[in-house]
Parts: structure tokens; C-alpha cells; sequence
């Protein structure tokens, strides 16, 4: 990972062997955060606050804390927010596993997250080409594509826009975006590298694409590219974006021992 770059989390999990945990979901007006913060203070082992989807003016604040210390920190939760506070503790807690039982389901805006465990997603990869051979892997790209294209199409709607008539300026700005999305979500760390809108080619850096990284970090170097879901992804987006469909080809893979992979979006068949 790049220097002054910091991963997305979430503590859904808080692994403390030995240490006995407790869990609290707090729903908190906005303007009393600080003061929930300056009560709490350094206590909590891991917590996070994200904003209410129902209601902006509220936030709801997770943590883990440790079994001694959760009455203190219930009852002064309970104190500033008006009592909306949930506690949760179990068998595998006492054994310092703080495994997220209050939380459901984590959201991207509205829209519901899957949470996948990355390597072993790959090791089912692996298996099902075991098996079907590189059929798999046509399967991927194009279930990578009608993610995208789907993904696009909702992500759009939210901002007010319509595919097929954007701006070079607009373009970029949407790079940007679903760069952004890619990242917090933990695809890749996506970078443009060139573009010509009116050919509609386009070349992409992915740096740390989670298909290679985690490929090289269960079977180590590949012969061949492996982020097919993410370049059909990509190419899914830039096909609903751009109006037409475009095709995605992966020219080098950090999988292979490459510094980043490197993406090239071209269009399936020439323009009309």
C-alpha cells in the first residue's frame, strides 16, 4: 500500500485472546458526539461512528470494550444518548473473540454491503478453474461486468445523470468517483494513465487490485493475469457511462510480479 494511504475498516470483529470483550451500539444525536467521546474516552479497545441512514442528524457509534469497564460506559452512553443503547456479550466474547452481533447490515449509502473473507474467495476461484477449467474465468469477467454495469447505473441515478452524453471534464469527475468507491471498498487503488474520449480507449493503473494481491499471497506468482472480476467491473462501468459497450483487457498483472496491473478499456465494435 502506498505511503499516506489508510485501509477502510470496520470492527466488525475485535480478536483480543484472552481479554473478556462487550459490545455497545449507541444511536447518538450529532451534537452530542463529543461529549460521548469525552466520557468514554481512551476505554473502548476498538470504535467506530458512522452516520445514521434513516436519520442525518444522527450516528451510530460501535464499540468494544472490555467486560469490567461496560457498565461505566453503557450507563454514561444511556446518560447522553437518551437511552438508545444496545449491549450485546456472548460465550465466544469471554474468550476475547468480539465477533460483531449487533450491527446488520453494513450500508454503502442505501444500498446493502456482502462482506466476502478475500483469500478464501480466491482459493473457491481456484477450485471451481480446477474444475471447470478457464471457463471460470469468462464467467468472472462477465459477472465483473454486469456488477458494473449495474453498479453504474445506480450510482448515476443518485447523482442526477445520464449515461452517453458526458463531458470530457464530466468524465474525468466520474473517474474520479468510482475510483474513490473502489478504493474505500477494497478493490484496487485505480489511477488513470491515458484516454481518448472520442476513440473511447482508456488505460488504467491498479494498484494492490484485490484479485492479484491476494492471488500472489495464497499461491504466490501467477503465469498469467487474474483480476478478472475487477477489469469486467471496470469495463462494466465505463460501458453504461460511455453508452456503448466496452471491452476490458488486462496488459500486465501485479499477480505475475508486475509493480501494478495495468487495465486497457477499448470498445467492443467500432462506432456508428
Amino acid at each position: 500500500m502506498r505511503k499516506g494511504m489508510t485501509p477502510f475498516t470496520y470492527p466488525l470483529a475485535c480478536i483480543r485472546p484472552g481479554v473478556r470483550l462487550g459490545e455497545l451500539l449507541v444511536r447518538i444525536h450529532r451534537s452530542k458526539l463529543t461529549e460521548l467521546w469525552q466520557g468514554i474516552g481512551t476505554v473502548p479497545i476498538m470504535s467506530t461512528a458512522m452516520p445514521d441512514p434513516h436519520d442525518p442528524d444522527y450516528c451510530v457509534v460501535q464499540m468494544f470494550v472490555e467486560i469490567d469497564r461496560l457498565e461505566d460506559v453503557r450507563e454514561w452512553a444511556e446518560k447522553i444518548a437518551d437511552g438508545e443503547v444496545q449491549v450485546a456479550v456472548s460465550n465466544i466474547m469471554e474468550l476475547g473473540w468480539g465477533l460483531d452481533r449487533l450491527f446488520f447490515p453494513i450500508l454503502f449509502g442505501r444500498l446493502r454491503l456482502i462482506g466476502l473473507i478475500g483469500p478464501l474467495f480466491i482459493m473457491g476461484v481456484h477450485d471451481m478453474r480446477e474444475e471447470v477449467g478457464y471457463a471460470s474465468d469468462v464467467f468472472l469477467y462477465h459477472l465483473g461486468f454486469k456488477y458494473g454495469f449495474h453498479l453504474a447505473e445506480h450510482m448515476l441515478k443518485q447523482l442526477g445523470l445520464k449515461p452517453g452524453s458526458f463531458s470530457r471534464e464530466e468524465i474525468l469527475s466520474l473517474v474520479e468517483y468510482f475510483s474513490d468507491y473502489a478504493r474505500i471498498v477494497g478493490f484496487a487503488i485505480i489511477e488513470p494513465v491515458t484516454g481518448d474520449l472520442e476513440k473511447a480507449i482508456f488505460e488504467f493503473k491498479m494498484r494492490d487490485c484485490w484479485e492479484a494481491v491476494l492471488h500472489l499471497e495464497v499461491y504466490g506468482k501467477s503465469e498469467r493475469p487474474v483480476c478478472f472480476f475487477t477489469k469486467g467491473n471496470i469495463a462494466g462501468v465505463a460501458s453504461y457511462v460511455l453508452g456503448i459497450e466496452i471491452v476490458a483487457d488486462e496488459i500486465q498483472c501485479q499477480a505475475m510480479g508486475a509493480d501494478y496491473c495495468l487495465v486497457r478499456l477499448r470498445p467492443a465494435k467500432q462506432r456508428t
